[in-house]
């Protein structure tokens, strides 16, 4: 949670650990006291919430009476402790329910829903791939998919893009995209380089994201045609990976299994590189700028 008003300070602490418990004193504090101000959010937030439980019940009692009782049993409860930290950190963020010119806005929108509804399903993905239930990892995944798009889609359709969407969407893909490969680890169905690289991808994301933030100030995070190229080509391979894993292929098992799974290695190891280097672009730049606005950019094509 980063509130640039109490990073200030922070900065001119010089990022003592005094100063960052400080920091996030205040800004549990800030989150508190902006939630208590717009009841309306907050109830819609948790309107959210209860019907994200809702749904964890119904599918659980689902699959206790077709398929396996301990399976219904251990996605429930993994699914409801996942929300709570999910649920919390939303009430934490509710000055930034805010549209794109700076109204406050007095509920979380069906966008901002739709991306929480992908973080809740999470732990049932983990769940089946670790019982090995790979047809129900696969349907997991595939809503986890349609909930992306129609996320997006809603918000420009229905014009609710919001500051907390902005943040919350991407946020929500580089977190769902690490716990995919974790899951997918635990099922057998990559190696460990691939666990590694996805692990260092999340972190290089992450990190140097809260660096840039933390040491340079806010800044304006710009998809791009590389970014968006490699986003759809893992997503491709890991829809492959689950299908042959998930259904009966036959011949063809034998035949894709190591290409499909080596192609997700170089890939993934392709995202740390990248990612690293335009990171490290971006910070020269950033340093090297002083005033206006402060864009990351990634490499375009053409002019």
């Amino acid at each position: 949670m980063w509130v640039e008003h109490l990073l200030v300070d922070l900065r001119a602490a010089r990022y003592r650990p005094a100063a960052w418990f400080t920091y996030l004193r205040r800004a549990i504090a800030f989150g508190r006291e902006r939630a208590l101000a717009n009841p309306n959010a907050v109830r819609s937030i948790l309107f959210v919430g209860l019907v994200l439980f809702l749904l964890a019940v119904a599918g659980s009692a689902a699959l206790a009476l077709g398929v396996d009782p301990a399976l219904g049993r251990r996605a429930f409860g993994w699914t409801v402790l996942g929300l709570v930290p999910l649920i919390t950190l939303t009430l934490l963020h509710v000055e930034l329910l805010r549209d794109r010119d700076g109204t406050p806005l007095d509920a979380l929108g069906w966008p901002s829903a739709l991306t929480l509804s992908r973080v809740a399903l999470v732990p049932a993905f983990l769940v089946f791939m670790a019982a090995g239930r790979m047809r129900l990892g696969f349907v997991v995944f595939l809503f986890a998919i349609l909930s992306d798009l129609l996320d997006g889609w809603v918000a420009r359709r229905f014009r609710q893009e919001t500051r907390f969407g902005a943040i919350l969407d991407p946020l929500a893909d580089i977190l769902c995209s690490f716990w995919l490969f974790v899951g997918m680890s635990f099922g057998g169905l990559l190696p460990w380089p691939a666990l590694a690289f996805a692990t260092l991808r999340t972190i290089v994301l992450l990190a140097g994201g809260s660096l840039l933030y933390v040491t340079l100030g806010p800044v304006h995070i710009h998809s791009t045609v590389p970014g968006k190229m490699t986003g759809l080509l893992l997503t491709g391979l890991v829809a492959a990976r689950l299908v042959i894993a998930a259904f009966d292929l036959g011949g063809l098992e034998r035949s894709l299994t190591p290409i499909v799974t080596d192609a997700l290695v170089v890939l993934l190891g392709f995202t740390v590189l990248y990612g690293g280097t335009i990171g490290w672009i971006n910070l020269r730049r950033l340093r090297s700028r002083h005033g206006g606005a402060r864009v990351l950019t990634d490499v375009r094509f053409g002019a």
